[in-house]
């Protein structure tokens, strides 16, 4: 049976840091996996991960991070006959994602780790940073 990804997610945080995770994959194995480096925002949405349990024949983006692995759930087939699919998910900066996979039918398709921002993240309004009181 195809995985629903049709069911509407209300985010889990708002407005908060995050590390965008973003790639390509093909359930079917014919086409390389590619995830690329991780993005860092100042401002982002999150939602809960998949705590469902899976089964072999399940695809899904795995994120280890400080607080335990988070499982995201992804299409166990190609959504287009001719081009693999997408995936983009935040994850919280606070939960310090360390290393990114794909699994697709208990197989790792492809892995990365996950490198911390750089600098201290942060967001302006109208080009002037966001102060309290002023």
């Amino acid at each position: 049976a195809a995985t629903d990804l049709t069911i509407e997610r209300k985010p889990q945080s708002f407005g908060v840091p995050v590390t965008t995770l973003i790639g390509y994959y093909d359930p079917e194995g014919g086409l390389k996996t590619t995830i690329y480096p991780a993005l860092h925002g100042a401002y982002g949405f999150t939602y809960s991960d998949d705590r469902g349990p899976s089964n072999n024949q399940d695809c899904h983006l795995l994120v280890e991070t400080s607080n335990g692995p988070l499982r995201f759930r992804l299409a166990n087939q190609r959504l287009s006959t001719k081009v693999m699919n997408k995936f983009h998910v935040n994850i919280p900066e606070s939960a310090q994602p360390k290393k990114v996979s794909v699994v697709c039918r208990g197989k790792t398709l492809d892995s990365k780790p996950i490198t911390p921002a750089t600098e201290k993240l942060s967001y302006t309004v109208n080009g002037r940073p966001l102060s309290s009181g002023k």
